[in-house]
């Protein structure tokens, strides 16, 4: 791509009204600086540098009903849609499946922080080593993991029954769509249990085996397991970001009150809270799994194992990612509404 196509892609990806507004005279004065001797590539980078600008602050956007009704509900998706779909890959990075010591897997009771840890030997059940000094806080990050995404749960249910409702009041003779938006979660799930039923059904009865050798299945049939199991997690993730995306398509096209824009910025602003309280426990997870690598290999313990270690980076860059935008989303989102209340009263 040459210079002029980086700026025609630089420029569109301002907001409609500005570039009704000015997108010729940037054209004009963007010919003047390379005349003048600018690098077209600077051109380019101060160009989406204010795109960025305007689309946070919307600088100069005239106070119109209709501009900042359609920014308000813009800001709202952004508060909320990208923390609701990168909350579940953040999730599994954390994935707890066990402990561990050296005589191999450690068993437990206990629900939140285990206890009475055991392993057994071929003499029989002999006590395991404690765990690391880290695992305290480790088991304390992945509680308050949990609740926060239990608190985010209920706040999706309740943005989402608002939503539909807003929906419904904004195409009173066309709510089908609110309709089907209201049941496709309940139809993704639906499917998510339906499908892991099947799958139980072909699920071995028993196992046998002898020492020293594999185990083998008795009944069931594996290849159906498989395929029924991969089939629910495809309905599930699927339907998950087909959810996503079409609250984000209703979003952008239809016009909300701003009774109910009231109650999209409240719900952005939980989510915002949300987000910020899950990046700092996912924080405090993740210094507990660096300092259990640290502290393991001084003694003899029982350690913290996890499904996928690897996901963490991945985990923390979403973390951040969907902090950042849910609290910057949510700071628009209520000032939006604020001038949509000015406008409309």
């Amino acid at each position: 791509m040459n210079a002029d196509r980086w700026f025609d892609v630089a420029l569109r990806g301002y907001p409609a009204w500005w570039q009704e507004r000015y997108a010729g005279e940037v054209r004009t004065v963007a010919d003047d600086l390379r005349t003048a001797g600018r690098s077209p590539a600077r051109i380019v980078v101060d160009l989406v540098v204010g795109m960025v600008r305007v689309r946070r602050s919307a600088f100069g956007m005239p106070r119109t009903y209709r501009l900042w009704n359609s920014r308000t509900r813009q800001s709202v998706a952004t508060a909320t849609l990208p923390f609701v779909l990168l909350t579940p890959f953040v999730l599994a990075g954390v994935g707890f499946t066990g402990l561990r010591a050296r005589g191999g897997t450690v068993f437990y009771s206990g629900f939140l922080f285990p206890r009475g840890l055991m392993r057994f030997e071929r003499t029989g059940p002999l006590p395991a080593p404690p765990l690391t000094p880290a695992a305290t806080l480790i088991f304390w990050s992945e509680g308050a993991i949990l609740l926060v995404s239990l608190l985010t749960l209920f706040t999706i249910v309740y943005g989402w029954g608002n939503f539909v409702a807003a929906v419904r009041n904004a195409t009173p003779g066309r709510s089908r769509w609110a309709r089907a938006l209201g049941w496709t979660p309940a139809l993704v799930v639906v499917a998510f249990i339906a499908l892991s039923a099947l799958a139980t059904r072909f699920a071995p009865h028993g196992w046998r085996g002898v020492v020293g050798h594999p185990s083998r299945p008795i009944g069931g049939n594996p290849a159906l397991l498989r395929l029924f199991h991969d089939l629910a997690q495809v309905a599930l993730v699927g339907g998950w970001l087909l959810s996503v995306a079409a609250v984000a398509a209703l979003a952008r096209r239809y016009e909300m009150t701003p009774f109910d824009l009231s109650v999209g910025a409240r719900v952005s602003s939980i989510m915002a809270v949300l987000a910020v309280l899950l990046g700092l426990a996912l924080g405090a997870w993740g210094t507990g799994v660096y300092l259990q690598a640290h502290q393991a290999g001084r003694g003899t313990f029982t350690i913290v194992e996890f499904g996928h270690p690897s996901l963490w980076p991945l985990s923390a860059a979403a973390a951040v990612l969907a902090c950042t935008l849910s609290v910057s989303g949510a700071a628009r989102a209520r000032r939006g509404y604020r001038i949509v209340a000015e406008l409309g009263g």
